[in-house]
């Protein structure tokens, strides 16, 4: 099983300058009452790699999904379309219990 990182900065941290330039210890006072925002990592497991790529490859995908997302700027912590799925499903929460309950059937 290989385990990856996707490692981004928020949008916060690229939008204030004394985030960029500095540590929280090295920071000035006045400076420390901005929203300090670290990095968000989503981990990326391929717990069986496919015949079709390379698992470094995979993740390398998945991780390019993780940071562009479809409507907005920023990063999502999941795949685009898993994190659209999601969506749809807390959108449509009896269709989603429909769908787990005929996925966990066992026919």
């Amino acid at each position: 099983m290989d385990v990856y990182y996707f490692v981004a900065p928020s949008k916060q941290y690229g939008s204030v300058r004394s985030q960029r330039n500095n540590t929280r210890y090295e920071i000035s006072e006045k400076d420390l009452r901005d929203p300090w925002q670290q990095l968000g990592v989503t981990e990326i497991t391929i717990i069986r790699a496919g015949s079709f790529a390379h698992p470094t490859a995979t993740a390398e995908q998945v991780a390019l999904l993780c940071r562009n997302a479809p409507l907005w700027a920023g990063y999502l912590r999941l795949p685009g379309p898993m994190h659209l799925g999601k969506q749809v499903a807390a959108d449509h929460p009896i269709l989603e219990r429909l769908r787990k309950t005929e996925a966990n059937r066992s026919d």
